[in-house]
């Protein structure tokens, strides 16, 4: 690869940028960070980002990649988050993707994973092939089985299970469509099932 100084010069203003903002533009996470705990303003690698075996930068803004599991600590993930396996956050905002598992405290934009995809508060469009959940969510859940304790939005798979938002409203494309009239709805109680097509607010 040929290195001009306009690629120099470029690679110079990133690693300033990053300094300026406290952080650094590369990571790598093995058995452990380095650098150790920092603010990322560039790209993370991950081998394994897993708690006990290996720590995480504290945030991320722009690309995390990881061949097993890729998360970050107390700070947020923005930009785009990629794993084989795992990919986690407490704050993801942007583009969040995992072989098996997609999971955030909160998040807001696409969160895809191939077997389960989870978060507590979400704003977006949530993918996943086996299970979509979210304790809160406003914008579309696509999966075999969706479920929200509070839903604005959309959602389509085979099982859908809803309670509306308050001031929201849920539209349900499926075989079966469950939708709560409040968060003490049960499996048998107060939830109203139609197949196909269930509508409510």
């Amino acid at each position: 690869m040929k290195i001009t100084l306009r690629k120099l010069v470029l690679i110079g203003m990133m690693m300033a940028s990053a300094r300026a903002f406290g952080g650094t533009p590369v990571s790598v996470s093995l058995f452990g960070t380095l650098p150790e705990r920092a603010d990322v303003y560039g790209l993370h690698f991950s081998i394994a980002c897993i708690g006990p075996i290996s720590s995480c930068p504290n945030s991320v803004a722009g690309l995390s990649l990881g061949c097993l599991e890729t998360g970050v600590g107390d700070g947020a993930m923005s930009g785009i988050q990629v794993s084989g396996i795992h990919a986690g956050g407490e704050c993801v905002y942007g583009l969040q993707t995992g072989g098996i598992f997609a999971m955030a405290e909160k998040a807001t934009g696409i969160e895809l994973a191939g077997g389960v995809s989870m978060c507590c508060d979400f704003r977006g469009v949530q993918l996943a092939g086996l299970l979509s959940q979210a304790d809160s969510c406003c914008g579309l859940q696509m999966a075999f089985y969706n479920g929200s304790a509070s839903m604005c939005g959309v959602q389509i798979g085979v099982l859908n299970f809803a309670v509306p938002a308050k001031d929201g409203w849920v539209v349900q494309l499926g075989l079966v469509n469950g939708i709560g009239k409040d968060e003490k709805s049960t499996w048998t109680d107060g939830i109203r099932y139609l197949p196909i097509m269930n509508i409510g607010w």
